[in-house]
């Protein structure tokens, strides 16, 4: 059994910044979900869709190990329509999933992340190059990059007053 006590705003905001990684139909179902990997007091929120991932962790208590998939909008509802500060997960052995805040208790379905791929790894060290060849690039890009590189030396124009005019 894993359990899991957090701050409900950054666990809130974790779902929903993750779950745009999850896709919307996959033949995988796994893929459908988020991925909860626990280890002791780091929570590790993964969406991917195979071709488009996103990784985010947070601080939680908890004294436990293990990882699960779930619904991510199932998720995000549950954790929004608390009014309390402190959300406690425990996920039992069938995997359902308990959340506490409060008075308030949601009980959902998990799956088992088995079939859950992993995302690819980059070292990320040494720094990353992305090269772009110049043709490819929007005109307004290039317009910018222009104007950016070049200075601004445009002689300024001044309107004759109407005193001037008058003269």
């Amino acid at each position: 059994m894993l359990k899991f006590t957090c701050d409900r705003q950054t666990f809130y905001t974790a779902i929903t910044h993750v779950a745009k990684g999850v896709s919307q139909k996959s033949t995988i179902p796994a893929l459908e979900r988020l991925k909860l990997r626990l280890d002791h007091d780091n929570l590790e929120l993964t969406g991917y869709d195979l071709e488009f991932g996103i990784q985010r962790s947070i601080e939680v208590e908890s004294d436990c190990s293990g990882e699960f998939v779930i619904l991510p909008r199932l998720l995000s509802e549950a954790v929004r329509r608390f009014s309390g500060d402190v959300v406690t997960m425990e996920v039992d052995d069938n995997y359902v999933v308990k959340l506490f805040c409060d008075a308030t208790e949601f009980q959902i379905s998990a799956m088992s992340s088995e079939e859950y791929p992993a995302l690819p790894s980059l070292d990320l060290a040494a720094g990353m190059q992305i090269e772009q060849p110049w043709s490819r690039l929007p005109r307004s890009r290039r317009s910018l990059l222009l104007w950016r590189k070049l200075p601004l030396r445009l002689p300024l124009l001044r309107r004759k007053s109407a005193r001037q005019n008058r003269c």
